[in-house]
């Protein structure tokens, strides 16, 4: 019962979850900048003002490029690690959203599953083909529960789409870039 209530707490926070163009700026990153090469060993993670590491620890990493036609969709692998010294229920969840806010892929949420102490899970993630050009990020939300305590962590990769060939780039070149210090529209 605990995994199907997890899953429906991600799946409903990650459809509903939403965060202003500024706050995503005001964002702190915890991973070291990278190139806007998709080929970055660099796990991308992102930490929101005042929040700290909890049993749940999220990296997104662009593992494969797949020409599609003229577009491109960018492959990434979802790694959830447990940070604690004890077994945790997890459920994680992953959208894409253009910098103007839009949902372009509502979240997709993979099942529910325990992670032992200091274990490690992979998912993968695949943009869409097609997309405009813009840019955009990936939202992973994890949700993770442990006898009586339960939490949240979200992570971010961030990307552009020009003339349909897609390029990871850093928080910082997002956000100077993008559109989403224009304002926040959905």
């Amino acid at each position: 019962m605990r995994l199907i209530s997890l899953s429906l707490l991600v799946a409903s926070m990650a459809a509903g979850y939403t965060t202003t163009a500024s706050e995503h700026h005001k964002a702190e990153s915890t991973a070291a900048p990278s190139s806007p090469s998709i080929h970055s060993d660099e796990p991308h993670t992102s930490i929101l003002p005042g929040h700290q590491r909890t049993a749940l620890s999220l990296e997104l990493v662009p593992t494969e490029l797949i020409s599609n036609g003229g577009s491109q969709t960018l492959s990434i692998d979802i790694e959830a690690h447990n940070t604690t010294s004890s077994a945790i229920s997890t459920s994680i969840a992953y959208e894409v959203v253009s910098d103007q806010g839009t949902v372009i892929t509502p979240a997709v949420v993979d099942a529910s599953s325990q992670l032992a102490q200091a274990a490690s899970d992979v998912s993968t993630a695949t943009t869409p083909a097609g997309l405009s050009d813009g840019y955009y990020f990936v939202r992973a939300t994890g949700a993770w529960s442990s006898n009586s305590t339960f939490g949240t962590t979200s992570a971010y990769l961030y990307f552009v789409v020009k003339s349909g060939k897609l390029s990871v780039v850093d928080e910082t070149d997002w956000h100077s870039l993008s559109r989403a210090k224009e304002g926040y529209i959905q």
